[in-house]
């Protein structure tokens, strides 16, 4: 992560509380590894921000309802 990225992800923090954003940094690791299979080369950099983006999206509008089924998938609500 890059300057940048971390100030998205700072200011992703209050809107979408922690819960949320521990969802939308997930989201955004799965959506940028499956979007760059096989297309980036070793050691070369890939922009985050979008994929941040991305998985802040999905937080805002069901980042508790993935957090809450995650954590009843583990028994722990």
């Amino acid at each position: 992560m890059g300057g940048g990225d971390a100030k998205l992800a700072a200011a992703m923090g209050p809107w979408l509380g922690v819960p949320a954003l521990v969802v939308a940094h997930a989201i955004a690791v799965v959506v940028g590894v499956l979007g760059n299979l096989g297309q980036v080369g070793r050691g070369q950099p890939v922009p985050f921000g979008p994929f941040l983006a991305i998985g802040g999206g999905l937080a805002l509008f069901y980042g508790e309802a993935i957090a809450q089924g995650y954590l009843g998938w583990f028994g722990l609500d």
